[in-house]
């Protein structure tokens, strides 16, 4: 890695982006950073979000329309760019040199990419993370603790909350907190009706989607048709045979009931631009940052597509699609 000042490139600042580099003005060293997307607008907005957390703490921000105009490999690639453009601009990243990315999610829409990127990273050794950030929220080890390694029934309701790019992160702390990787997913429970995502040509799920784990342990995620009180808002319950604890994300609170006694705790959701600091100064350090790998989380994503996949092929009664648009 290099030895002065580290390069960090952040390829895509759309929403997720941006946030990843007001991120990087947190961190309390120098850096160059590169900011890759082909959208002026995109660019003019993310050095706008900069600028209002007042830039980088030291070094150099330099904006790109295209990844050929950078002038070295990257320490650290942050690929953020929406879920159909991302295989490629895996690749175009990895084909500079760069050892070590962090990927957004929802990684990608096609099972057979996942396959060909992870033949990828395994030929180059590249080392590399998935943004699945409820893994490096500031107590996820401490309430991982409260479950204590027992069969858990995990299930997260609300209105609107976005199940089709959102749900991948609870799956995540699902198969953090109850140990399981190789979990399995059903669809079944979704409705029969896709409907057209915010994003163009993306679509969203309504209904509820269930997974388990080989311990037993039941996942289900339900969102309803409607708006929410608080955009993203959804409350999570996680109970055990002698424990239940509920999270509601707009409050950062933790309620726990044992043995007929409750008590409630903070427990801090904190924003990408909070996020992100910590992630990539324990890359730069040599360190692995609080996400799962690749390995992990393309496993997750791979049974959550597939079984997306199934629900769009009864939906629509077309047996050849092999491309589930969400991101």
């Amino acid at each position: 890695m290099n030895a002065s000042v580290p390069r960090v490139a952040v390829i895509g600042v759309g929403s997720f982006g941006a946030r990843h580099l007001q991120g990087l003005a947190r961190i309390d060293r120098p850096l160059h950073v590169d900011v890759v997307d082909p959208s002026e607008a995109s660019r003019k907005r993310a050095a706008a979000l900069l600028a209002e957390v007042g830039g980088l703490r030291g070094g150099t921000c330099a904006m790109h329309g295209d990844l050929s105009m950078l002038s070295e490999a990257p320490d650290l690639a942050i690929v953020a760019t929406a879920a159909r453009e991302r295989p490629q601009a895996v690749r175009d990243v990895v084909s500079l040199g760069t050892r070590r990315m962090i990927l957004e999610k929802v990684l990608f829409t096609r099972l057979a990419d996942y396959d060909e990127v992870a033949g990828l990273f395994e030929r180059r050794r590249l080392q590399v993370w998935v943004n699945c950030a409820r893994r490096a929220y500031p107590r996820a080890a401490a309430l991982k603790q409260l479950v204590a390694g027992r069969p858990i029934r995990y299930t997260v309701t609300g209105a609107g909350w976005g199940l089709a790019s959102n749900v991948i992160h609870h799956l995540d702390e699902f198969s953090m907190l109850c140990g399981h990787v190789d979990i399995e997913v059903s669809a079944e429970g979704l409705s029969s009706r896709l409907t057209e995502a915010k994003r163009p040509g993306y679509v969203e799920f309504f209904g509820s989607l269930q997974s388990r784990a080989p311990d037993g342990s039941r996942f289900i995620a339900v969102c309803t048709e409607g708006t929410e009180s608080v955009p993203g808002d959804r409350e999570i319950t996680i109970e055990t045979d002698d424990v239940r604890i509920v999270l509601r994300q707009s409050r950062d609170t933790l309620s726990v009931v044992r043995n007929g006694q409750a008590h409630s705790e903070p427990y801090p959701a904190p924003l990408q631009s909070e996020l992100t600091a910590p992630v990539v100064t324990s890359i730069l350090d040599g360190t692995p940052p609080a996400l799962p790998d690749y390995k992990t989380a393309a496993a997750i994503h791979r049974v959550l597509i597939g079984a997306l996949l199934e629900h769009m092929r009864r939906c629509t009664g077309n047996p050849d699609i092999n491309e589930c648009p969400i991101t």
